[in-house]
């Protein structure tokens, strides 16, 4: 995997900051707004070609928790969990399971292309660090 232009970059951190366009709704899906915002996320990460989880250290997310698990046999994931994250040892094993790209840095593209320019995953991609 290449470097991302500026470009690319600028548009990726444009889609995340839009990602969550209110944060003080109430949790529940009478709250009409809410359940917008969430069926709106749900649309967009459903017709992504790749989906790019960031699981930070010293972190929990629990809706990161639960997009791995709902995408995990898409093909379309790509993980980062940095050591001290809350389950980083659930995640790795997952991602090993199902032959998910696991990168542990913040460098997106450190480690997902072998010298051959494939994509590693799980073990393989362990192996050959």
């Amino acid at each position: 995997m290449g470097k991302l232009t500026t470009a690319q970059k600028a548009h990726m951190e444009q889609m995340i900051r839009q990602a969550r366009k209110t944060t003080d709704l109430k949790q529940d899906i009478i709250e009409e707004k809410f359940k917008e915002q969430v069926n709106w996320e749900l649309d967009l990460i459903n017709e992504a070609d790749v989906i790019a989880l960031y699981l930070q250290a010293n972190t929990m997310s629990p809706i990161s928790l639960l997009e791995l698990g709902r995408h995990v046999k898409d093909g379309k994931l790509v993980v980062c969990c940095l050591e001290g994250f809350w389950r980083r040892g659930n995640v790795q094993i997952v991602c090993d399971r199902y032959g998910i790209p696991l990168l542990d840095t913040e460098e997106v593209s450190d480690g997902l292309e072998g010298q051959d320019g494939k994509a590693r995953h799980g073990r393989d991609r362990e192996k050959n660090l």
